[in-house]
């Protein structure tokens, strides 16, 4: 069985100087780049997902306390207040060698006091007084 093969047209002439001039041509001239609402969806996900997962990270595990009593030195001996004591008697039993406002801050900053003192209530004391 034979197959003729018959030329129809002719396509033109394709060389390598017709394609050289079209990939210059397209160099030319710069395409633009097209975003489309998806994308910027995309991108902003992108910087906003992360950014609001820093925050949160920060918000709950920035603001830790530490436990330590540096401020005041490690070692604390605690003392009973007893009836008709307050703590500028207090202070001046227990360090007549400070100055005796000094002491009753610290002793108000360690205990966290906010009012009177009761008797019977516990007060830690600093020991590097």
């Amino acid at each position: 069985m034979t197959t003729n093969i018959t030329h129809i047209g002719t396509v033109g002439n394709v060389g390598m100087s017709n394609v050289s001039a079209m990939r210059a041509a397209n160099a030319a001239t710069p395409t633009r780049l097209r975003l489309t609402a998806r994308g910027r969806r995309f991108l902003i996900a992108l910087v906003v997902i992360p950014a609001v997962l820093a925050l949160l990270w920060a918000m709950f595990n920035g603001g830790g306390a530490d436990a330590s009593n540096t401020q005041f030195g490690n070692t604390l001996s605690y003392i009973t207040v007893d009836t008709n004591d307050d703590l500028w008697q207090i202070a001046q039993r227990e360090a007549p060698q400070a100055d005796t406002r000094a002491f009753v801050d610290a002793l108000i900053s360690l205990n966290h006091l906010q009012g009177d003192i009761q008797p019977g209530q516990r007060l830690a004391l600093p020991t590097s007084w």
